[in-house]
């Protein structure tokens, strides 16, 4: 969570984990920093860091994810 943290906040440079993007989609529910979920094909995929840190990350409450800057 803290390295997702700071890809988001770029604080790392955005090379290192490129699957990561912002949902556009505005919901009443979460928080504004949720990431986009896209559709996988296959297991390799499936069982990266970009695509297994999605749901946690939508999980946590606003709080949490807030930047301190």
């Amino acid at each position: 969570m803290i390295e997702t943290y700071k890809i988001l906040n770029k604080l790392y440079d955005e090379r290192v984990a490129p699957g990561l993007v912002q949902s556009s989609v505005s919901t009443t529910r979460g928080h504004d920093f949720k990431l986009y979920k896209k559709m996988i094909k296959y297991d390799l995929q499936k069982y990266s860091f970009t695509e297994r840190i999605v749901d946690l990350w939508n999980c946590l409450s606003t709080c949490v994810v807030k930047s301190p800057y």
